[in-house]
């Protein structure tokens, strides 16, 4: 047992007993807490004081975190480190038992993924990820490895996502299902959940539905894993174009935000606002809509979070555009229309270089099209006319449209992306052709065509040719195993090949219009390159797309 005074005992109990209440939203808290408090500092002793100091600062972070103080939770957590340092330092001048460096193990490992999840929020992605590894490290050395493992992995999945290290989080998000398979069954749901979450940023909806559908039941008790679940199935739907679909997910999880507002943090809370205000849009309410808008994108610029400004920013110019095309009264001043669309496009702006500030390289090429497509839309429905508009757009785009081109097979993109980077790129497409039409820009019309089919990937509509009543085998889909690099992004099967999958081609292309060798939209490639980082190419040319 530890060498803990009985105080310090009943402030563990109390303080474990505030934890509880505050997970589950159960009982009167406070004064509990007040009495740990008061109890902890009577304690005299150098290894009793210490930690009980350290448990309510664990909770004191909780409160910090919920009051939109990341900050201060921070630093509430930083002098929980350096008490296990000195706690660790007291038990070897004492020659004490092994135990006693598990179980500050164990502490240590508690304080690191929160420091971890802290960092996170803080947008600190880089110190969020050194303390995840710590985690990790410490897991296999604490009282519970398998847990503390699973739950660490949880906090790693996130991490990846975020630095759209797309490979990586897919394969610690499927190490966690297995994990909690063979040790940990209670953390399945989490798993399962994280993954699903995983497929659903690789485009892949129906295996992030299939995983959701098994995760619901086993976290159903749990608010805030039931809170992810309901954002998930509601930007799934988004991503189908289900806006019906959206539109009561996005409605779920706004009321179940507000039922457990007290164990939500701000992303939640941040989330479901922008969730009433996708309602608000959806159902024709402009108004409405950007005032929720507005005020989600002030929550971000005083979070000091650029991509979800980048991302806040890019809904509002949604529904600003949608006022500057809108028949209705408000508009009807043609001055008053092109104004709410320049607004839209400023907003674009913003985005995109808040997007570029944080490395984000394909967010940037997205909104640089969203630009192109505001301005073809405008063009289209308000002012004809309006050519050099046209021509910006045109000049906004093609770059962006190369670069998604290329995310379509470059190899350095995870398997699973590549089906999400191939319908953003064939959004981009159909934007740069509609603008190059207006202009009668033939040349570039006829050097997009040449782009798109002389480095096509042709593959296995994964989506046609899937087993809808059993998607793979236990339900958990190997993404990396439905696009191999090692097939290379060019290779074609034989004209005469018998019994293939729906979506290979069968009969060898027409040859080239161009040289092979020939690098198509010089400019716009040079321009990518500058602005996303775009890589060079360096594989032979082919004679046939």
């Amino acid at each position: 047992m530890p060498e803990l005074t009985a105080e310090a005992i009943e402030v563990r109990d109390l303080v474990a007993q505030v934890a509880g209440n505050l997970e589950r939203r159960r009982g009167v808290w406070a004064p509990t807490l007040e009495r740990a408090r008061q109890l902890a500092a009577t304690i005299t002793d150098p290894i009793s004081g210490p930690d009980a100091r350290m448990r309510i600062a664990t909770i004191d972070h909780l409160l910090a975190l919920r009051a939109d103080q990341p900050g201060e939770a921070l630093r509430l957590l930083d002098e929980c480190l350096a008490g296990i340092e000195g706690l660790r330092a007291l038990h070897r001048e004492r020659g004490s038992e092994e135990a006693e460096f598990t179980r500050l193990n164990d502490h240590e490992w508690g304080v690191r993924l929160n420091r971890c999840q802290v960092l996170q929020v803080l947008g600190d992605w880089d110190g969020a990820r050194d303390d995840v590894q710590r985690s990790l490290a410490m897991a296999d050395a604490s009282l519970q490895p398998h847990h503390h493992r699973s739950a660490s992995l949880v906090s790693a999945v996130a991490i990846g996502l975020e630095r759209e290290e797309f490979a990586e989080a897919l394969a610690l998000a499927q190490d966690n299902v297995r994990l909690c398979r063979e040790h940990q069954p209670d953390a399945m749901g989490t798993a399962l959940l994280t993954l699903a979450q995983v497929q659903a940023r690789l485009g892949d909806n129906a295996a992030a539905t299939t995983n959701a559908d098994r995760a619901e039941p086993l976290i159903i008790d749990d608010p805030t894993a039931m809170a992810n679940l309901h954002q998930l199935r509601a930007l799934v739907a988004m991503a189908q174009r289900d806006l019906t679909g959206a539109e009561h997910h996005f409605a779920d999880y706004a009321a179940h935000t507000a039922d457990h507002h007290e164990v939500m943090d701000r992303h939640h809370r941040h989330e479901a606002a922008t969730g009433r205000a996708f309602l608000l849009h959806s159902r024709g309410d402009l108004r409405g809509a950007r005032k929720e808008y507005l005020a989600e994108v002030e929550r971000a610029r005083a979070g000091d979070d650029p991509v979800r400004l980048a991302g806040a920013l890019c809904q509002l110019s949604g529904v600003t555009q949608d006022i500057a095309l809108s028949k209705l009264s408000l508009t009807r001043i043609t001055g008053r229309r092109r104004t709410m669309h320049e607004q839209a496009l400023a907003e674009v702006d913003q985005a995109s270089e808040h997007a570029e500030a944080a490395g984000r390289r394909h967010l940037t090429a997205g909104l640089d099209v969203q630009w192109a497509k505001y301005v073809a839309q405008y063009q289209q429905f308000v002012d004809p006319h309006d050519l050099r508009s046209v021509q910006r757009g045109l000049e906004r785009c093609l770059p962006a449209t190369v670069f998604l081109h290329h995310a379509t097979f470059s190899v350095s993109t995870a398997s699973g992306r590549r089906a999400m980077a191939h319908r953003h790129a064939a959004e981009a497409f159909t934007i740069a052709f509609a603008l190059a039409f207006v202009l009668g820009a033939k040349e570039v019309v006829a050097e997009l065509i040449e782009l798109r089919c002389a480095a096509g990937q042709f593959r296995v509509d994964v989506e046609a040719t899937r087993d809808e009543e059993s998607p793979t085998s236990n339900d958990i889909v190997e993404l990396g195993d439905l696009d191999d690099d090692a097939g290379g992004a060019d290779t074609l099967g034989p004209a005469d090949t018998a019994g293939a999958p729906a979506g290979v081609l069968l009969a060898p292309p027409p040859p080239l219009l161009f040289d092979p060798g020939r690098i198509v939209l010089t400019e716009a490639f040079g321009q990518a390159s500058r602005r996303y980082g775009l890589p060079a190419d360096d594989r032979s040319p082919v004679a046939s797309w």
